[in-house]
C-alpha cells in the first residue's frame, strides 16, 4: 500500500476504535462495565458475532444478485436498489462488528477487574452467592 493509503486506514482504525469506545460506554451504561464471568463474556461475543455473520452472509446473497444483474443486464434501477441494500448490509455488518470489538474490550476489562481484587473481595463476592 502507497503511503497516503496507510494514512488513510490508520485514520479509518481511529474513527472505528472511537465508535468501538463510543459502544462500549452505551453497553455499559445499559448492562454494566463489566460482564459476571468469562462464560457470558464468550457468550455476548458469540451473539454479536453470529448477528455479524448474518448479516455478512446476507450482504453476500444481495452480491450476488448484484452480480447476476450485471451479466445479465438489468435495468440500472435494478442494479442500483441492489447497491443500496448491499449498502446496508455492509452498514448493518460494520456495527454489530463494532459491538463485536465492544464485547471483546469488556471481556477483557472483566479480566483485569477480576485479578485486581483482593482475596477479601473474591471470598465477599463467593459468599453473596450462596
Amino acid at each position: 500500500m502507497a503511503t497516503s493509503e496507510v494514512n488513510k486506514m490508520e485514520s479509518l482504525i481511529e474513527q472505528v476504535k472511537n465508535t468501538v469506545n463510543s459502544e462500549l460506554e452505551r453497553s455499559a451504561e445499559q448492562y454494566g462495565r463489566y460482564n459476571n464471568s468469562d462464560h457470558e463474556s464468550y457468550a455476548v461475543i458469540l451473539e454479536e458475532l453470529d448477528k455479524a455473520k448474518a448479516n455478512i452472509e446476507l450482504l453476500e446473497r444481495h452480491f450476488k444478485e448484484f452480480w447476476e444483474s450485471v451479466k445479465s443486464n438489468a435495468l440500472d434501477s435494478e442494479k442500483q436498489e441492489l447497491l443500496w441494500i448491499i449498502y446496508g448490509d455492509a452498514l448493518l455488518a460494520a456495527c454489530e462488528f463494532v459491538q463485536v470489538a465492544a464485547m471483546v474490550i469488556k471481556a477483557e476489562h472483566t479480566i483485569v477487574r477480576r485479578s485486581q481484587l483482593s482475596i477479601e473481595e473474591i471470598i465477599g463476592a463467593e459468599n453473596d452467592w450462596k
